[in-house]
């Protein structure tokens, strides 16, 4: 039997994601001695556009789960890296607009900033792992039937067929596992 399990590395979206939005509360920078977190910056300042990049990381935790549950993570590879990528730019226009402003020099960028960039990093790499998975099933006869393909069953050996104690399906005489759930005829 040949058997391809979700593969944990799966979780390195959220988890760049989850690093996202820890880091966008944490201190971003600090002048005169006073720490600002992404949070304060985004609604005190005049970039309330921040308030995306923690959207972002949400939104990419909440649908991960939802579409994992339901095996169909390639569908979110596109929301996690639009999102990744959009979130990397505004970080990166405002690292430049405080650099470049009149009081620059007095910035010193902190490590909820460089959380928040590593976590919009790995989140966008994780994106390269989500894929959906499946099982595939051989027989003793070298049929292969994944869950998706036909479940004819053959008129040969009709009376070894069983029923899966598990899901009920039929199973031919010669099947080791239940083409349906996997689980091992007994």
């Amino acid at each position: 039997m040949k058997k391809t399990e979700k593969d944990g590395r799966r979780f390195i979206t959220p988890s760049g994601a989850l690093l996202m939005a820890v880091c966008f509360f944490l201190p971003w920078v600090r002048a005169c001695g006073v720490e600002v977190s992404g949070a304060d910056i985004a609604s005190k300042g005049d970039t309330p556009i921040l308030w995306l990049i923690l959207a972002v990381s949400v939104i990419t935790i909440g649908v991960f789960f939802i579409f994992d549950g339901q095996n169909k993570l390639n569908k979110i590879k596109p929301i996690v890296i639009i999102g990744s990528i959009i979130s990397l730019l505004i970080i990166i226009i405002k690292y430049f607009q405080l650099k470049n402003s009149e009081i620059g020099a007095a910035f010193t960028f902190m490590y909820g900033f460089v959380g928040t960039v590593f976590g919009s990093i790995i989140s966008l790499i994780g994106a390269s792992f989500l894929q959906d998975y499946s099982v595939n099933l051989v027989s003793l006869n070298g049929d292969n039937r994944g869950p998706d393909q036909d479940k004819t069953l053959s008129t040969d050996n009709k009376s070894d067929d069983s029923f899966c104690g598990n899901c009920g399906e039929k199973i031919r005489g010669q099947d080791l596992f239940c083409p349906k759930c996997g689980k091992k005829k007994i």
